[in-house]
């Protein structure tokens, strides 16, 4: 079934919905009033040359993001750097990067936080592995120094650069499910080529074959701990061709969930929004858990960009074997965005409610097996969706959509009890 995206479109902006929660869309760096920070300012205003080689973005468990930059390029004898930002965005120091990573150009990459909120938690990062000896190496965010002895060396034959980096932390359903021998994680590496790479961080040896990347430029990855999946976030291959902040999510077999959505479009750039960088997710624990994304693009001036992260939300719903997926990107001009629903018996219909995202209203008796998590802010409701194939799925065309504005969703799905069973919520935000 197509659905002419204007009717929303125009219940939206009669109820004057503005950019809120979802997918992509805005959150604001601590008390700093933006979702953005220039980087490139910033750094080079405390360290007295131009900064303007920033590559990699981490955020620990205090909020402090960290920023890989490049030397000063007066003398290759110069180290490369790490610099530090409070959760407000403001600079506190900078720190050298290991020795290791002199014979690179660049320096360290993309980093990846290992989802530890102990002091045991270290923060990753590698370069060219001819300068490192295929070494990615260990931050001690805690302690403020490089920790040798939890670095971790892969194989040879691995990608040339580990220019994208996520971790896949042991404790996690997810990777217990898929890695049950890899006591220390996993982790996922990529080289802006086509495939991605899972080592056991105890061994560094692969702990299953290289899957095929879906997004070929990456230059940032992110293990999301909501969901059990991985990001990555490449400069190519967008919708568009000026599209360089691009998101692509894969389960942890390297299959795609369909997930894909475009970074903030408003920093300014020959590409409007700038091209990839690094990547990082973490929970927002003021925000019912929802996941934000902090992410680093190069620009007009390198600049750190923090978004919401998270497609679903809400109660764990009730359709067993379900998933809220959004198939393709979310912007102006689409039309042929799909929401879908997989899992789900085939021969029955389904209902697709779409609204705003509001408090989640608790199940209602003999009528919902789960809670509405649209809450008391739904606008319409689509429907009946034939379920073929075990999936019902509902395109709309965005050629009239409103940008930069959230539009969340949640499947119903008429059981043969009489009673309403509910899918989790997603939100979608549209970008320009």
């Amino acid at each position: 079934m197509r659905f002419d995206f204007s009717i929303l479109a125009t219940s939206l902006l009669a109820a004057g919905v503005a950019a809120q929660g979802g997918l992509g869309a805005h959150v604001q760096i601590g008390t700093s009033g933006s979702n953005q920070l220039d980087v490139s300012t910033a750094a080079t205003s405390n360290m007295g040359y131009a900064v303007n080689g920033a590559l990699g973005v981490s955020v620990d468990p205090n909020g402090t993001i960290w920023v890989t930059a490049r030397r000063n390029t007066a003398s290759t004898a110069n180290p490369h750097k790490l610099i530090e930002f409070d959760a407000n965005g403001n600079f506190v120091n900078s720190y050298d990067q290991p020795t290791g990573t002199l014979g690179s150009a660049w320096g360290i990459r993309d980093m990846a936080w290992d989802g530890d909120f102990t002091p045991n938690s270290r923060i990753y990062g590698g370069c060219e592995h001819a300068s490192t000896a295929n070494t990615v190496f260990a931050w001690d965010w805690t302690n403020k120094v490089w920790d040798p002895t939890r670095n971790i060396v892969l194989p040879t034959w691995v990608n040339n650069t580990a220019r994208a980096l996520a971790v896949c932390p042991p404790s996690h359903p997810a990777v217990q499910a898929q890695f049950p021998t890899s006591p220390l994680g996993v982790l996922v590496h990529t080289n802006w080529s086509g495939v991605v790479e899972w080592f056991d961080i105890a061994s560094g040896t692969a702990a299953q074959p290289a899957t095929p990347s879906p997004n070929n430029g990456a230059y940032g990855a992110y293990f999301n701990a909501n969901d059990g999946t991985v990001t990555l976030f490449g400069q190519l291959g967008g919708p568009r061709a000026t599209d360089g902040v691009t998101f692509v999510t894969i389960d942890l077999t390297g299959a795609q969930t369909g997930q894909k959505f475009l970074g903030d479009l408003s920093v300014p750039g020959t590409n409007p929004g700038g091209i990839a960088g690094g990547a990082e997710w973490n929970p927002n624990f003021a925000n019912n858990f929802r996941g934000e994304v902090t992410y680093l693009t190069q620009a007009n001036n390198d600049t750190v960009v923090r978004v919401q992260g998270d497609y679903n939300y809400g109660s764990m719903g009730c359709l067993t074997g379900s998933t809220h997926s959004a198939d393709g990107y979310a912007y102006v001009g689409n039309a042929a965005y799909n929401v879908t629903l997989d899992g789900v018996t085939t021969g029955t219909s389904a209902f697709l409610a779409y609204g705003v995202a509001g408090p989640t209203i608790n199940p209602l008796p003999f009528i919902l097996n789960c809670g509405i998590d649209l809450g008391l802010s739904v606008f319409g409701l689509i429907g009946p969706i034939a379920v073929t194939g075990g999936a019902a799925q509902q395109t709309f065309n965005l050629s009239t959509a409103p940008a930069n504005v959230s539009v969340s969703w949640q499947w119903l799905v008429p059981n043969a009890s009489g009673r309403i069973d509910l899918s989790r919520a997603g939100s979608t935000y549209i970008s320009q």
